[in-house]
């Protein structure tokens, strides 16, 4: 007599069998989805306040501040595909940690109620900032670049050995070229200062009279120190064995009274007359450095531009794709008596930097008196 069939529901049936292993399996995998989800939820957290809060102020988190930050939504994005699978609701989880990558660490601007422009085109300045790289870039890039924009006003950092182009091309504007720091006008200039920083002892800002079509208006130029000099002290190995860190430490000491006591020159300008400060300031708006030096100027990219407005470095090498910056170091600040309408960033790879072109307009009288 033959034996019965045995059913798929039986204990013990191979279907059953397989089917609990496979239930086990994906149990297990969507733990692990969990806790690496978790994990990376807190990693994101963290990153964001020590890039935010922490900044410069302890060495480590000023190397995070100064490099690339895209590379940290991978583990979101990825982990983000494979909870969609494997647990949907971590998938939440994952996307939140993305957008805040995405958004606010990679330092996103998207701002709201920009000033709309003027009727009257004649009242708009369009001003703009570039570090020429001493033109041994490609300055006709750049150059194309600002004739597109039709400004009014550009001031240029390292405008050093061979600049001939860069005078060439605004033989009849009215320019000013002292030391490194370059300027160019379609309206009068006169200089007034050239100042120097007790940080590292040389000069960080030029500033001019401008003779615009509301009344005169001052306009800084700033090159501050770039930490890349500092950083170079440093070595994969340092988090375990100081090798370098109190070398960095003293440069950025003295990169801090550098910004500080520029910051400082800038706003006794900003006493006398409506003032903008442009340049290259070699640290971003979220650094801790920034903040306490500069935090009283608003700058134009993040009130009036869209997106991440990357200045540099353009040119990386082999090791980052090229014309891909991964900082915004290069700024306009504006006080209280302006507008800024609009703010763009260059695209070119002219330079190491790329340009950055603000339509500000002078406020009437009675409306700096009502703020």
């Amino acid at each position: 007599m033959t034996a019965p069939p045995v059913s798929r529901s039986q204990p013990g049936s191979p279907q059953l069998l397989d089917h609990s292993r496979q239930t086990r399996r994906r149990s297990v995998f969507s733990r692990i989805v969990t806790v690496f989800t978790v994990l990376n939820a807190l990693g994101v957290a963290a990153l964001l306040l020590l890039i935010s809060v922490v900044s410069e102020e302890w060495w480590l988190t000023a190397v995070l501040t100064y490099l690339p930050r895209a590379p940290w939504v991978l583990p979101s994005l990825l982990l983000l595909v494979v909870s969609l699978f494997a647990n949907r609701t971590m998938a939440w989880v994952n996307g939140v940690a993305a957008v805040l990558v995405l958004g606010p660490v990679m330092g996103l601007s998207a701002p709201v109620g920009a000033v709309a422009t003027p009727t009257d085109e004649s009242k708009v300045l369009r001003i703009a900032t570039c570090n020429v790289q001493g033109g041994i870039g490609h300055l006709a890039k750049v150059l194309h670049e600002l004739d597109l924009l039709e400004i009014d006003l550009l001031v240029a950092q390292e405008a050093v050995r061979d600049i001939s182009e860069l005078e060439e091309h605004y033989a009849d504007w009215h320019t000013l070229h002292i030391g490194e720091f370059w300027f160019g006008s379609r309206y009068p200039i006169r200089h007034l200062q050239t100042f120097r920083s007790e940080g590292f002892n040389r000069d960080t800002a030029v500033v001019v009279e401008v003779e615009g079509p509301d009344g005169p208006f001052r306009v800084v130029n700033v090159h501050q120190s770039t930490a890349r000099h500092g950083l170079m002290n440093l070595s994969w190995h340092s988090p375990f064995t100081d090798e370098g860190v109190k070398d960095f430490e003293w440069y950025q000491w003295q990169r801090e009274v550098e910004a500080l006591d520029t910051a400082s020159f800038a706003m006794d300008q900003a006493v006398v007359a409506p003032t903008l400060v442009l340049g290259d300031f070699n640290m971003p708006t979220t650094s801790s450095m920034f903040v306490k030096s500069w935090s009283r100027l608003t700058s134009a990219f993040e009130a009036a531009g869209f997106g991440y407005g990357y200045t540099s470095p353009c040119n990386t090498g082999t090791r980052w794709p090229k014309n891909t910056p991964w900082l915004r170091i290069d700024h306009i600040l504006y006080d209280d008596r302006w507008n800024v309408h609009e703010c763009q960033i260059g695209r070119t790879d002219g330079s190491d930097h790329r340009l950055v072109m603000a339509a500000v307009t002078l406020k009437p009288q009675a409306d700096v008196g009502d703020e």
